[in-house]
Parts: structure tokens; sequence; C-alpha cells
């Protein structure tokens, strides 16, 4: 086993820790579709935990491959294919001009909506998101790899760990996992310091005649 699969393993399963503490806190898998502002809060507080968590993980991967990274030799044939057919969900973002779609989890389907009041949140939105990361942790291989192609031909040099100094993976979610976040951040700064040279840029294809 690789250290690269060996990072992955370790990741994806605090990372469903994480995942799962939101999901069982104030009893979201009941289906409720309001949430009190503190519960909301809460939600709020371990998304962005889990977000933070993630962000680091796929930093640290993506250096982890960089140095197997060739550049194209093919050039491309020009023709443009259509995406997957589908609602675009909010992205997860690492870097401000890097986003995907991502896949949809609605585990709340067939329930019946409570009465709205005002003194609640609705729980569609931040769901939404929560699932959005955990379809990303169950299978980060393919955003993994774009995400080194684009550090590697894009941002050269020394790469900071991201969420620096903000504390978001506190120990009251876990030692372990808050100790394996820290440590993702020090191996970043480790990785990046003995990075292969940068990539050229991707191949285009080359202008065609498509009218006579």
């Amino acid at each position: 086993m690789t250290a690269a699969s060996d990072t992955l393993a370790t990741a994806q399963q605090y990372g469903s820790e994480l995942f799962l503490r939101a999901v069982s806190r104030d009893g979201l898998y009941l289906g409720q579709r309001w949430l009190t502002k503190a519960a909301a809060g809460r939600l709020r507080r371990a998304i962005r935990a889990l977000e933070a968590f993630l962000r680091r993980a796929l930093i640290l991967l993506a250096l982890e491959l960089e140095p197997e990274l060739k550049p194209s030799e093919k050039e491309p044939d020009g023709i443009r294919r259509k995406g997957r057919p589908g609602r675009r969900l909010p992205a997860f973002q690492i870097f401000t001009d890097d986003t995907i779609p991502l896949e949809s989890f609605a585990f709340l389907r067939g329930r019946q909506a409570q009465d709205w009041r005002p003194a609640q949140v609705p729980i569609g939105p931040l769901i939404r998101r929560l699932g959005a990361l955990k379809l990303l942790l169950d299978a980060p291989e393919t955003r993994i790899r774009r995400l080194a192609f684009h550090m590697a031909r894009k941002r050269p040099g020394l790469i900071p760990a991201p969420d620096l100094g903000k504390g978001l993976v506190p120990n009251r979610l876990g030692t372990e996992v808050s100790a394996l976040y820290h440590a993702f951040g020090h191996a970043i700064l480790q990785q990046s310091r003995a990075r292969p040279p940068p990539l050229p840029p991707a191949l285009r294809a080359r202008p065609r005649i498509r009218l006579l």
C-alpha cells in the first residue's frame, strides 16, 4: 500500500466521523425540514469543520500525486461534449477559482414539511451542502487528480495550509481528528517544499474550418 493510499484511507475514516457527528447531532437523521437557530448554527459549524478537513486532505493528496503527473502529448479533438445532466449544486471550493459541480444528496425525500415558524431555519440548503461533501469524501479520486494538474500548472512554489489559524476543527470534535487536521497542514508545507517543476499549459485544439 502506498503512502498516498494510506493518507486517503485515513482521511476518509476521520472525515466520515465528522460527517456522522454532524448528522447525529440534533436528530438530523429523523428527516425534519426545519431547525432552530441554535441547531442550524451547530450544523453550519460542523459543515465548516468537514470542509476545512477535506480541503487540507485533498491538497495533501494532490501534492503526493504531483510527481507522477506528465504533460499530455495528445492534441484534443476540439469537440465540445455535453456535461452530465442535472441541477448544479453549490460546489466545494478549494481555491477561489476552482469549482466543480457535485451530485445531490437528498435523504429527506418523502418527508412531510412541518409548519413554518419564524424562529426556525430551513434545513434543505444545509443538508444538501453536507451531502455534497459526503459524496466527495466517498469518491475523491477524480477531484484529487484535477486538483493536482491545476496546482502543477497554475500554482507553483510553496503552498501554505488553508484555513491557517482559524481553528475550524477544534479538539471538542475529537482529539484524533483535530490532531490529524493540524498534521495535514504541516505535511502540506513540507511536501510543497520539494515540488517538481511546473507542467506546461494543457494542449488546446487547433482552429478548424467548420463553414465553407
